[in-house]
């Protein structure tokens, strides 16, 4: 499974995620960029054509600015496989949760 099959799902536009891999290999040469905190969570700015999102809450304007100067139009932008859904990870927390529960009253009953 390569990283782009990882995190098959994709982001809108204020949706609430998690930062899950905080790998940045190769995105920041000049060590310009901001870069999100694992297990903080975050909104997504913008969405881009290949799935590279963009947070509110990360403000990598200034990377903008230098790509913009060296004629590169691109925005600063994070693969999607660095983060998660908020909402799929409460999910399964609360899944987890419940599992857990069960299996204790399972074990109370003597099952």
């Amino acid at each position: 499974m390569n990283r782009g099959e990882e995190n098959n799902t994709a982001f809108a536009i204020g949706e609430k995620i998690v930062c899950v891999d905080v790998s940045w290999q190769g995105q920041d040469k000049q060590g310009l960029w901001k870069h999100p905190v694992l297990n903080q969570i975050y909104t997504i700015e913008l969405v881009m054509h290949d799935g590279a999102v963009s947070l509110k809450e990360v403000d990598n304007s200034h990377v903008d600015r230098e790509l913009h100067k060296h004629g590169i139009n691109l925005l600063a932008a994070f693969w999607p496989w660095h983060f998660r859904k908020l909402a799929d990870l409460q999910r399964e927390a609360f899944l987890k949760e419940e599992t857990s529960v069960f299996e204790e009253q399972l074990k109370e009953v003597g099952v």
